[in-house]
């Protein structure tokens, strides 16, 4: 997994660990199927040694203000789900293993600002260089994850296309995982996106 997109991206050397980040998805009646997707996924890199995933949680909370479009900007009740506790652990396990010399370079693939700080700590204090990595046009990258990365890594389509899971998966029972259909990354040429 973390092996063949070091390889794709030029980088060479050994991945020997991949830390995953994420919170167990709740319940959606937007996206009834989204748990169910999330626990495939996580049974597929199960199949990986070098992974380990870290879970962070989602809260639910009632919050108070107005809606952009309503003229009248009458204030209303809503409810909001966020990620909690994932953006810090990855912020802590980057500055660990920078700071106990447990990692050579690591490679980022976030664009949360938030990590500004904890990138900064890893490359100009630990002297581990750090690179954000991201699918996106180096434009949609954080400028401050830019500015205080050892460098930035484009994804392009090609690449995310060749870093997928074989379809299916076995996972460590003997069982089957198909990849869904929406997850299917079409095969792509080149990308005209920035490096």
């Amino acid at each position: 997994m973390g092996q063949e997109l070091a390889f794709r991206l030029k980088l060479g050397g050994e991945v020997s660990r991949v830390r995953y980040f994420t919170a167990p998805s709740k319940r959606n009646p937007d996206d009834p199927g989204q748990s169910t997707r999330q626990q495939m996924l996580v049974r597929a890199m199960e199949t990986c040694p070098e992974v380990s995933i870290h879970w962070g949680q989602h809260i639910d909370t009632i919050k108070h203000g107005y809606l952009i479009d309503d003229e009248s900007k009458a204030i209303q009740r809503f409810s909001t789900r966020e990620e909690k506790g994932s953006d810090v652990s990855l912020g802590v396990y980057l500055v660990r293993d920078a700071a106990l010399n447990d990692v050579d370079v690591a490679i980022l693939v976030s664009n949360d600002s938030d990590l500004a700080d904890a990138v900064s700590v890893a490359v100009q204090d630990m002297g581990t260089p750090v690179y954000v990595a991201s699918p996106q046009p180096r434009r949609h990258i954080s400028r401050k994850l830019q500015e205080r990365a050892s460098g930035v890594l484009v994804i392009d389509a090609s690449c995310l296309a060749g870093c997928q899971f074989p379809n299916p998966v076995i996972d460590r029972k003997g069982r089957q995982i198909h990849k869904p259909e929406a997850w299917k990354y079409p095969e792509a040429g080149s990308s005209d996106e920035e490096s």
